[in-house]
């Protein structure tokens, strides 16, 4: 029941308005999304990019969102950990420079 017709996509939640919907698709493209509307709410969406989701991603007069917000959000915890690792090593190498300098600089 939750496959993809020719007039509909499957079952996933609508960005804006936070409802299970079944989006109806407005324009059909080959190359891109298909432009949806939400049947609630009547927003544009487009479903989202990241492989097996089923939600949808908010669509815009001048963009269109890639992701839906859960997807966003995960990807953002991510990036988050990996930056607050990177830092973390950076900072240990940068603290073991400056002693390895402090250290050379005490023998002169």
């Amino acid at each position: 029941m939750n496959e993809q017709t020719s007039e509909y996509k499957p079952i996933g939640i609508c960005p804006c308005c936070k409802h299970e919907v079944r989006a109806k698709i407005s324009v059909k493209n080959n190359l891109r999304r298909d432009k949806c509307e939400c049947p609630n709410c009547e927003a544009t969406i487009y479903v989202c990019r990241n492989y097996g989701c089923r939600n949808y991603a908010v669509g815009g007069d001048n963009y269109d969102d890639e992701l839906c917000p859960t997807c966003a959000k995960e990807l953002m915890e991510l990036v988050g950990k990996l930056a607050g690792k990177s830092s973390e090593i950076l900072l240990t190498t940068l603290t073991a420079a400056f002693a390895s300098f402090i250290v050379s600089k005490m023998k002169e």
